[in-house]
């Protein structure tokens, strides 16, 4: 029943020894339940972040911790607090590598901060900042392949910093890319997962030598294979199409695209089974304008899979946008049949 301030006091008098090791993670237990007045947060924080350096150790203390700072974070004001939580949930996560439970809620953080803009710049400039969290994250990644969790956060913070404006530096952007192929083909690999992990695809095709390097390792055969293994989730059918949509922006990447067994097929099928979903709609109608294109061959192609049947059912069935680019997509498939 204490109050934040009362926590504090707590933490501020029991200090500095071994013995109060219990006391600082019990208190700031609380604390994550617990109202902290604006003005004091600052003050809570620098306490809690001493707490982490001082016991260091202590895998539940340093868990909490990030916890609470993860709740905690986007109503600090201090650049100095605020480079203090960056650098203790950094040596949080690698001084505890075979921790996986302490991992979850660290990369749960970065994921956070990834969300920042200033932030967000300071992780993808790693090689100027000189921090390595995005090098960490993908170094536990890898670590703990197997760990649902740890995948599931790991795909969420690559896809939030994915930027088609960026050149990363190769072998960071391989390693990242290694760490979402391998979690995308795990068996079993939760929804959560399939969908962030195609997300964040997505994203990392905007960029055309990613483009290049996922056509090198077949990856546009794991996402079909994905969207054929889940083809009623919604999410995973509307997050494969965003990813094929940029990733045939390139003409190679189109061809090996349509070499894949039953590629048109799945995505047409995706605009079946999910018929009164609009995201899904749009996004393999889009996927089909960029397919087509000027390509004769392909157009004839789609019209004998009955592509046509279908973007007739959005034009009745949906209004707005997607109506609008069913029609558009009409037009440039049948320029072939009218010849």
């Amino acid at each position: 029943f204490c109050t934040a301030n009362e926590i504090l006091a707590l933490m501020k008098r029991y200090t500095g020894e071994q013995e109060n090791e219990i006391i600082q993670l019990e208190s700031i237990r609380s604390l994550i339940t617990k109202y902290i007045n604006p003005n004091d947060k600052e003050e809570v924080i620098t306490q809690v972040l001493d707490a982490m350096e001082l016991y260091s150790s202590n895998v539940a203390l340093q868990k909490c911790a990030c916890v609470l700072l993860r709740d905690e974070f986007k109503f600090l004001n201090s650049s100095e607090v605020k480079h203090r939580v960056v650098v203790a949930t950094e040596a949080a996560m690698m001084n505890h590598k075979n921790e996986p439970v302490l991992l979850v809620e660290a990369v749960k953080l970065f994921c956070f901060m990834a969300y920042l803009d200033g932030y967000r710049r300071l992780i993808i400039n790693e090689a100027d900042s000189g921090n390595k969290i995005w090098s960490n994250v993908i170094e536990v990644t890898q670590q703990h392949i197997d760990h649902p969790d740890i995948q599931k956060w790991s795909c969420m913070f690559v896809a939030l910093l994915a930027d088609k404006e960026k050149t990363y530096q190769v072998p960071l952007m391989q390693m990242s890319i290694d760490s979402i192929v391998r979690s995308l083909k795990r068996p079993n690999q939760s929804i959560d997962t399939l969908a962030l992990a195609l997300s964040a695809l997505q994203n990392l095709c905007q960029n055309q030598r990613n483009r290049i390097t996922f056509q090198e390792m077949g990856v546009d055969t794991d996402i079909i294979f994905v969207m054929r293994q889940h083809p009623d989730n919604s999410r995973v059918q509307l997050a494969g199409c965003g990813a094929l949509f940029y990733y045939v922006t390139h003409s190679l990447c189109l061809h090996s695209l349509l070499e894949v067994d039953g590629s048109i097929e799945t995505i047409l099928e995706a605009m079946d089974t999910h018929r009164y979903d609009y995201g899904v709609q749009m996004g393999a109608i889009l996927l089909l304008l960029q397919l087509s294109g000027d390509d004769t061959a392909i157009k004839k192609q789609l019209i004998d899979m009955n592509a046509i049947k279908r973007l007739n059912k959005v034009v009745r069935k949906h209004e707005g946008a997607a109506r609008d680019l069913a029609k558009h997509a009409i037009r440039n498939i049948l320029d072939v049949e009218f010849e």
